[in-house]
């Protein structure tokens, strides 16, 4: 039964549910990590976008372990696109996570003008996010023909990302709390799942009857919508942390159906196993386009479930969520809250900025994400 008075405070431990269990892709690390943590980590760094705490506490982040597990089975010139595109991701969400509605859509204004127009040098004063993101852009439409599908495919994801971050930032101004559902829509965005998934297509050169198959729509739905929960549930501790109460799935259902944390996360479990049992299935049912259409799918399909699978594994080997203690959570699957802490984002005398209204793709001054999560 329901419990009657649920707390929304989290208890001193709680259990996280493994919603993977039966999806049978297993943890698989690319050759070129390495290789590609160094460049990528060099990269992003170069247009400094931290402070020196910020800089400690990202490099502990890992996101180029994010993309050598997430695309694994691919060549190296894709996992290092990869690791781009996870530092682009985060750099653009903690920017974006301490800004009201207007300033999140001045932020989304500059990444977009900068995917639209990538010939065109960002200004000199401009937030950071612009020039990573024409450099970020400018590599990715080198490695494919400039009439490659999966450049406008990914262009029409990153908008649904942007426009739906916009979205969350609003909802976050106006105090609003969705249901489960509605929010899973929004959520499947704001994970950034739909571009990190677009990147599974280059190099494939995949036929549009193929890439629009109502069971590869399904699929990438998905995807989406299990990389969405588990992000959910293992940060959840880091959001409440940080007062972001109503920006995740748990607590959603919690509220929604008036139960307590236990409930929730077992109702989330049943729910996303569902989903798996469905995914496995859709993929075992995908249709025959000939050898050498197939040879591309059977890729494309490995990289979707092992974004999946990569997620989940990133999330326990590297810092972001728990520190140090991820391998041994992974395996006791209990987790404590931790003690509030500040938001990740100011400049450099402690102070928040906000873009401002009136704001565009023109000039804004630089804002240093300070004390990005490592352990919270």
């Amino acid at each position: 039964m329901p419990s009657s008075a649920p707390s929304y405070d989290l208890p001193p431990t709680y259990h996280l549910p493994d919603l993977l269990e039966e999806l049978p892709w297993p943890r698989l690390l690319s050759e070129h990590y390495e290789e590609v943590r160094v460049e990528s980590d060099a990269w992003i760094e170069s247009f400094n976008p931290f402070n020196e705490k910020g800089r400690e506490a990202f490099r502990a982040c890992d996101f180029s372990l994010l993309s050598a597990l997430t695309y694994s089975p691919r060549e190296k010139i894709i996992i290092r696109l990869g690791a781009d595109l996870m530092n682009l991701f985060f750099t653009f969400d903690e920017y974006t996570d301490i800004q009201d509605h207007a300033g999140a859509l001045a932020l989304r204004d500059i990444v977009d003008d900068a995917f639209q127009n990538p010939e065109k040098p960002r200004p000199e004063r401009e937030v950071c996010l612009g020039a990573i993101t024409r450099d970020f852009w400018n590599r990715a439409r080198a490695i494919v023909p400039r009439n490659a599908s999966c450049l406008k495919h990914f262009l029409k994801d990153w908008e649904g990302f942007s426009s739906n971050v916009v979205q969350e930032a609003e909802d976050r101004m106006n105090q609003r709390s969705r249901g489960f559902f509605d929010y899973l829509k929004i959520r499947r965005h704001t994970s950034g799942s739909y571009p990190t998934l677009a990147l599974c297509e280059f190099g494939l050169d995949l036929p549009e009857e193929v890439y629009y198959h109502p069971m590869f729509v399904v699929l990438r739905d998905q995807a989406a919508e299990l990389i969405a929960l588990i992000n959910d549930v293992y940060s959840l501790a880091m959001e409440r942390s940080r007062g972001l109460n109503w920006h995740n799935a748990v607590m959603l259902v919690m509220r929604e159906q008036n139960i307590s944390l236990p409930e929730a996360m077992e109702w989330i479990l049943n729910y996303g196993q569902r989903v798996v049992k469905s995914f496995n299935a859709n993929v075992a049912a995908l249709p025959s386009w000939g050898p050498d259409v197939d040879r591309r799918v059977q890729i494309y399909v490995a990289g979707i479930a092992q974004n999946i699978r990569g997620v989940d594994d990133w999330t326990f080997e590297s810092h972001r969520y728990f520190g140090s203690k991820g391998l041994e959570i992974k395996l006791t699957r209990t987790m404590s809250p931790f003690p509030p802490a500040r938001g990740f984002v100011k400049m450099d005398d402690d102070e928040v900025q906000h873009v401002p209204a009136s704001t565009s793709a023109a000039y804004v001054t630089q804002i240093q994400p300070a004390n990005l999560i490592a352990a919270a």
